[in-house]
């Protein structure tokens, strides 16, 4: 399995680590690479997060930090659509 960003996903990441940095860098480096861990961590077993039917994604929740990553599954790639803080109001799917 291979896992790809959206340009949208991608964006999204590299915000929250741009926003992380500003409060404490040395903190930060910790939970980027705990995010990209468990995004990586999707090539071994990428349907073990939570189905939306309703959207046909699956939402993997972070646990430790806030952060929700939704993906699809197609074939032999996971594509990451959209990272998002758990704080903020559920997602549809379209624009927030």
């Amino acid at each position: 399995m291979k896992v790809r960003y959206t340009r949208r996903a991608l964006a999204e990441r590299e915000a929250i680590f741009e926003y992380l940095n500003q409060y404490d860098p040395r903190a930060a480096r910790k939970v980027k690479a705990f995010i990209k861990q468990k995004i990586n961590s999707l090539t071994y077993s990428p349907r073990r997060a939570r189905i939306f039917k309703d959207l046909g994604l699956h939402a993997l929740w972070l646990g430790r930090y806030p952060y929700i990553v939704y993906y699809r599954v197609d074939g032999n790639v996971v594509s990451i659509i959209h990272i998002r803080h758990a704080a903020r109001r559920s997602w549809t799917g379209g624009e927030d």
